[in-house]
């Protein structure tokens, strides 16, 4: 059995990756802890977010690929920004201090799992919004969806 993405991915003999076939939308979704445990990290969540952001921001850019983008900070609850271009994604020290201040328990389980539902929903949405004829051509659309935590679940219900 073979991989069907295998000819999209493998380098070939020479050593050259095939070319990326181009996308037309992205939804990327970035899931945040929270959570008390994440104070030992300081400041470097609020840090490496931000890098993330103005990497994705430089590369869909580049690419002229309109892009989404969800930040979701979670402890045993979560709170949501969304940004329907990531271009216009701005959003101050302050503004992330307060969003990310650790907090609480770890709820990372059941949070993944709504946000991967609410990101496929947005795709479907978006992908809906189409017209039939591009649809039929099965536009490729990306998804990102990363999470920054330290590790342990302690308040999911799902595992």
């Amino acid at each position: 059995m073979s991989l069907s993405c295998k000819n999209n991915v493998k380098r070939s003999d020479s050593n050259q990756r095939p070319p990326a076939r181009s996308a037309i939308y992205a939804d990327i979704c970035y899931l945040s802890d929270r959570s008390g445990s994440m104070a030992s990290m300081g400041n470097a969540p609020i840090k490496g977010l931000k890098q993330f952001i103005l990497d994705q921001k430089e590369n869909m850019g580049d690419k002229g690929i309109m892009c989404s983008f969800t930040l979701c900070a979670f402890d045993g609850s979560s709170e949501e920004k969304i940004f329907k271009n990531i271009q216009n994604c701005n959003i101050s020290d302050k503004e992330l201090k307060d969003m990310l201040y650790p907090r609480g328990c770890t709820r990372l389980i059941d949070t993944a799992i709504e946000q991967l539902e609410k990101q496929n929903k947005r795709i479907e949405d978006y992908m809906n919004s189409l017209s039939p004829r591009v649809r039929k051509l099965n536009p490729n659309i990306i998804k990102i969806f990363a999470i920054m935590t330290d590790g342990f679940d302690n308040v999911s219900k799902n595992h």
